[in-house]
């Protein structure tokens, strides 16, 4: 029910605008369907807690770790033509420093939210 009402609120948006344009639904079905295999992740960690004695500093170790890794082992796709938003390696940097500029300015919500 909680997960229902999330993809209610992710949604609630775009539905209350009168000027929704249509090619605006399958971005937002995309973002709701990517949310699925977070929340169904949240209720095996959940039961797993239930079940076995979990030491939460280990686990969140290894989530930030893995995580990390699969960053460094993806993030050449963004300079894929049509996949990525950088042309080449030079572009990468370029936006890998704007984004850690916006981050360490405080204001990576704000430009997100432009």
């Amino acid at each position: 029910l909680l997960i229902i009402a999330g993809i209610g609120v992710q949604l609630l948006p775009g539905v209350a605008r009168a000027s929704t344009a249509a090619d605006e639904l399958p971005w937002a079905m995309l973002f709701v369907s990517a949310q699925l295999p977070v929340a169904l992740a949240a209720i095996l960690q959940e039961q797993a807690f239930q079940s076995v004695p979990v030491n939460v500093f280990q686990m969140m170790f290894w989530a930030s770790t893995t995580q990390f890794l699969l960053l460094l082992v993806l993030a050449p796709l963004d300079m894929v033509p049509y996949l990525g938003d950088a042309s080449s390696a030079e572009g990468f940097w370029d936006n890998l420093a704007t984004a850690w500029e916006h981050t360490a300015e405080g204001d990576a919500g704000s430009v997100l939210l432009a």
